[in-house]
């Protein structure tokens, strides 16, 4: 498997007048650590936004899989993922000692909640594919990784979220993120695609 292993990153709207809302989906964001999960034969790997691995950090994430080789995006949370939760992330980032992680691993398990997809078996790499056909594929790996700690990102079209009885359940997270629908996966890369 060889791609590059750098977020996507989205741009602030400072000025929402100027947005067809309908052209997008809208996720959670979450209050957590950037991630991405690197499945091969052998192991799981976590790694962080600037690429520094951060597996011991969380024993509790190395998913056992049958010989699964993808690629996810995502955030590793603490409980939520809410805001107040971020304070309990810190405290699983800050830690070195292996006896305090493995214990912080049982009182405080972390998750990771998967938004995107850059690679996959038998397929390779994802980037250029859309994003709906990227949000089909996290379903069909999560269901090969032997572990609940791994969840997907729920998405919806924007006038699914407007139509909502009870949108403050997005308050207690970051916020929301919108994600223009037929997008493309850019490396590296600031994008109004997100």
């Amino acid at each position: 498997m060889k791609i590059e292993i750098r977020p996507m990153l989205c741009e602030t709207i400072n000025n929402v007048r100027n947005v067809r809302f309908t052209d997008f989906y809208v996720e959670h964001k979450f209050d957590g650590e950037r991630a991405f999960a690197v499945f091969t034969e052998q192991k799981t790997r976590l790694f962080n936004r600037r690429g520094a691995e951060i597996t011991e950090k969380f024993p509790e994430l190395a998913a056992h899989h049958n010989g699964l080789e993808a690629v996810l995006d995502g955030e590793i949370v603490v409980n939520e993922g809410t805001k107040k939760d971020f304070c309990l992330m810190q405290q699983r980032m800050q830690i070195e000692n292996k006896q305090l992680i493995a214990k912080r691993s049982d009182k405080l398990p972390a998750s990771f909640m998967a938004f995107d997809c850059l690679w996959y078996n038998g397929i390779g790499n994802l980037c250029s594919d859309e994003i709906e056909s990227r949000k089909m594929l996290i379903r069909e790996i999560l269901s090969e990784i032997s572990s609940t700690r791994y969840k997907e990102v729920p998405f919806m079209e924007y006038m699914e979220y407007v139509e909502l009885p009870d949108r403050n359940q997005f308050k207690s997270y970051e916020g929301i993120i919108l994600k223009k629908k037929g997008s493309k996966y850019e490396i590296g890369k600031r994008s109004k695609n997100w």
